[in-house]
């Protein structure tokens, strides 16, 4: 976490407006031109609030991470739970409860098709599905830095660059 008691109100400004779901791109980016600091001054506090954004955001991530283990925990059981109850319920032979807030009921299921033998289905009950293609960028960006080939029908761009906030 960043020290957030070096950052000044108009760098606190920033950081709620850059964290509001409803701030657009063009609004975060006045409120930076907005802010008058010398350039070094601006430019470290902007990465104080870059490196608080990034820590919020791996905390969601471990959260949706906690929240998608629980839901899979509470799928898994209530699907149990409704195939027991059915299960007891054929048992005793009672299609339906009806009780004061739910009425549970045993139900027919529609038809449903099983594949027993793919070679004997007529023609006219199959269809085609396009099969999927991608060039994969990370083998050939991989036989760049191996070989120092470039693959046929690629460019290889190595003048991009990035920065790095520590």
């Amino acid at each position: 976490m960043t020290a957030l008691y070096k950052l000044t109100d108009q760098y606190m400004d920033l950081l709620r407006l850059a964290n509001s779901e409803e701030a657009t791109e063009e609004e975060v980016a006045a409120k930076v031109h907005s802010i008058l600091d010398n350039f070094n001054t601006k430019a470290e506090s902007i990465g104080m609030v870059y490196l608080d954004m990034s820590s919020d955001m791996e905390a969601i991530k471990v959260e949706e991470a906690r929240l998608a283990k629980r839901r899979k925990s509470i799928e898994t059981n209530s699907a149990w739970i409704k195939k027991y109850l059915m299960a007891e319920m054929i048992a005793i032979h009672q299609e339906k409860i009806k009780g004061s807030l739910v009425t549970l009921s045993v139900r027919k299921s529609p038809p449903s098709v099983e594949i027993s033998n793919l070679a004997n289905i007529p023609a006219e009950y199959w269809h085609i599905i396009p099969e999927t293609k991608e060039v994969n960028k990370r083998a050939i960006a991989d036989h760049f830095k191996d070989t120092g080939e470039i693959v046929a029908g690629t460019t290889v761009v190595t003048d991009k660059q990035y920065l790095s906030i520590t």
